[in-house]
């Protein structure tokens, strides 16, 4: 593995390491707002919501 190969792959990581970070963030937020909002279903929106963001990027 080349040292370009080591770079790319430690950066594709932390942009991994954002989107969840991001994800998670926006999800707390949401769930904070509106209380009613089971646990359970929160953490599939944030799950959702990172594929989307994945996806989003990728233009796919």
């Amino acid at each position: 593995m080349t040292p370009q190969d080591t770079k790319a792959k430690k950066t594709r990581q932390n942009t991994r390491d954002q989107t969840t970070i991001i994800c998670t963030s926006v999800m707390a937020i949401v769930s904070a707002m509106f209380p009613d909002i089971p646990d359970g279903a929160t953490e599939g929106m944030t799950g959702l919501l990172i594929v989307m963001t994945h996806r989003a990027h990728h233009g796919i």
